[in-house]
């Protein structure tokens, strides 16, 4: 974080009240610390100054968040401590030795699919699953993919997307997730209780199916925006994730901001990310948004 020597670690307990450590630590500007009996399900984020205010930021890092994303705009520094902290996700899952399918490319049938949009109006799921991420692997859909002859599922982006200020003023959300806000953590919109578990549990089944399950990624940009938009994380750490026009970010995505991968650690982030959703979810491929602008 060369770009703010302040930054403390909080750790949320479940009244919303935190305790805040220093990152005592630092090698090659990335600052650190250790704290010893810290479970899965540990509430955390990170605490800076902006503007002379005490402002949350997020873990661009971060495995799991506590709920869906929203905030009522405008977003300002009080209002950051309202969003959904990260969580500590609890790392082991029973995969119970399913294999992956590895199809070929020229064997592929592939469907591409929304996670909410496949299910939430169809009446043959049962009524909780739908718009769900296990939703993908209730009996109805796994005989509608059988009866299709698919067997690769490409999944428009759910990694957690925070909905564009343009969006929230007018009382609208961001339906398709080409968003992000954090890039590891699974969305919480589509999960009933535990979006880390349940999207491991439908990725084991749809396996287990034959059917191959591949991701459609968004490293091009985040929902940080332009100058003028919100501070979410990578702002504050460095402002060198993104490229630059003078004083202003470069908005080759007409989207505000444009992620630089000539910077190493925004390459590190998007590497670890990739490596994150094969090692930990066993992804069988990715989909690249505005591919172009990652070169």
């Amino acid at each position: 974080a060369p770009a703010n020597r302040d930054i403390l670690l909080a750790l949320f307990h479940a009244d919303g009240s935190y305790e805040t450590h220093q990152l005592e630590h630092e090698y090659a500007g990335v600052k650190h610390t250790h704290i010893s009996g810290i479970h899965a399900g540990q509430k955390y984020g990170y605490l800076i100054q902006l503007n002379d205010e005490l402002h949350y930021i997020s873990d661009p890092y971060a495995r799991a968040l506590e709920g869906p994303l929203h905030y009522a705009p405008p977003f300002d520094s009080h209002k950051s401590f309202d969003l959904p902290k990260c969580v500590v996700a609890d790392t082991h899952f029973d995969w119970q030795n399913v294999a992956k399918p590895r199809i070929a490319r020229d064997e592929m049938v592939l469907f591409e699919t929304h996670v909410k949009g496949l299910t939430q109006l169809n009446p043959d799921v049962e009524k909780a699953l739908r718009g769900k991420y296990l939703g993908l692997v209730s009996q109805p859909m796994l005989d509608f993919y059988r009866q299709q002859n698919i067997n690769t599922l490409q999944l428009l982006p759910i990694a957690a997307c925070m909905h564009e200020p343009h969006l929230l003023e007018s009382g609208k959300v961001n339906y398709w997730g080409y968003n992000p806000y954090v890039f590891m953590a699974p969305d919480p919109r589509y999960a009933s209780k535990d979006a880390v578990n349940e999207l491991k549990t439908t990725i084991r089944e749809l396996h287990r199916n034959g059917i191959q399950v591949i991701l459609d990624v968004v490293y091009n940009h985040t929902a940080e925006g332009g100058t003028n938009g919100p501070v979410f994380n990578l702002k504050a750490l460095d402002p060198n994730y993104y490229l630059h026009h003078g004083d202003h970010y470069a908005n080759y995505t007409g989207c505000g901001n444009t992620v630089d991968l000539s910077n190493q650690a925004a390459l590190n982030l998007v590497m670890d990310t990739l490596r994150c959703w094969v090692t930990e979810y066993q992804i069988d491929g990715f989909r690249f948004d505005l591919a172009a602008t990652l070169g």
